[in-house]
């Protein structure tokens, strides 16, 4: 539908529509989220959401409402975003919960441009339904944690697994071999429910 949606508008060369906008945005903001299911419980320090790819289904919507082929990441991340929102979306620690922040965003607000009051109701909004009784706990280092609380505190997405991957020094002596990577994993509170 969104591909009928886009197609038309340009072929017609009619100005999308506000409330076209927010649906063609909602649903690209939905498949990304679905997309990015795997990345729930992981800490990517990598994430930057101002690094959008031309690939991305986003990166395309703002080609549309652009009318351009050429859109830098300001100017996408300014068609869908006011600053504040930018400022909040950017504390996420993965493309999971980043889509999830704006999925929940647009979907309570209907709004193609998504303002620093918005996000931060969505991020309350996860907050809420975290289970009460794991909210204690992220005064105390993850590793205190009891194993049913750490499992559960993984499974609802307030812990997160945060991998690093080292090699092994390499000399003359061991150049010939190949040393297997070293993953350190590490339990941190995810950073959006920290107050």
């Amino acid at each position: 539908m969104l591909r009928v949606l886009l197609k038309t508008a340009t072929w017609l060369k009619l100005k999308l529509l506000p409330g076209s906008l927010n649906c063609a945005l909602t649903m690209v903001v939905a498949r990304s989220a679905v997309a990015n299911q795997a990345k729930f419980g992981l800490f990517d320090q990598s994430f930057n959401p101002g690094n959008f790819s031309p690939r991305m289904p986003l990166w395309r919507l703002g080609q549309e409402v652009l009318r351009r082929e050429l859109v830098t990441d300001q100017n996408l991340l300014n068609l869908f975003f006011e600053k504040e929102a930018v400022c909040l979306l950017e504390k996420c620690p993965n493309h999971f919960w980043f889509w999830q922040i704006m999925l929940t965003a647009l979907l309570r607000h209907k709004s193609s441009k998504l303002t620093g009051r918005q996000v931060g109701e969505a991020i309350a909004n996860h907050r809420e339904q975290m289970p009460r009784m794991l909210l204690h706990l992220k005064m105390q280092a993850p590793q205190s944690w009891a194993e049913e609380e750490r499992a559960l505190a993984l499974a609802c997405g307030l812990l997160l697994v945060k991998q690093t991957i080292t090699r092994g020094a390499v000399t003359k002596e061991t150049a010939w071999q190949k040393s297997p990577p070293q993953i350190k994993c590490e339990y941190v509170v995810n950073p959006l429910f920290l107050n």
